[in-house]
């Protein structure tokens, strides 16, 4: 299974008036949005998605859209965008990671602090 994750548009404020140390923490709570599976052949498709995130309290905002374009068999796209047991979709995951490591970027960018979360024992914003 290829995969490959394309941002389409990347933005990020920063509210100037509210100052912050780069030691506070603060929240990131995400909302990942992916949109249905389109498939252009047979061992094609495309996802896209839209990942956005306000910081608790909120000092910064940032959105990420994008597409990942996946190429396989039809039985490994089928294993990527199906849930197994308790654990989201393959394409949710890649798609995340990917995502939060731009956020984690902007967000140093922005001089925000960033926490650095791990899904699956992956670290995110390295």
């Amino acid at each position: 299974m290829k995969t490959e994750v394309e941002f389409t548009t990347l933005k990020a404020e920063r509210e100037t008036r509210k100052k912050i140390t780069r030691f506070e923490e603060l929240e990131y709570p995400m909302d990942l949005y992916i949109q249905e599976v389109q498939r252009t052949t047979d061992s094609k498709a495309i996802v896209p998605f839209t990942l956005k995130t306000v910081t608790k309290p909120e000092v910064a905002s940032f959105t990420v859209h994008g597409i990942m374009s996946m190429e396989g068999t039809t039985d490994e796209m089928d294993d990527w965008i199906t849930p197994h047991d308790s654990q989201p979709p393959k394409v949710w995951r890649d798609v995340y990671q990917a995502a939060a490591n731009v956020i984690a970027v902007m967000a140093k960018i922005l001089e925000v602090p960033f926490p650095m979360p791990t899904i699956g024992g992956i670290t995110i914003g390295n």
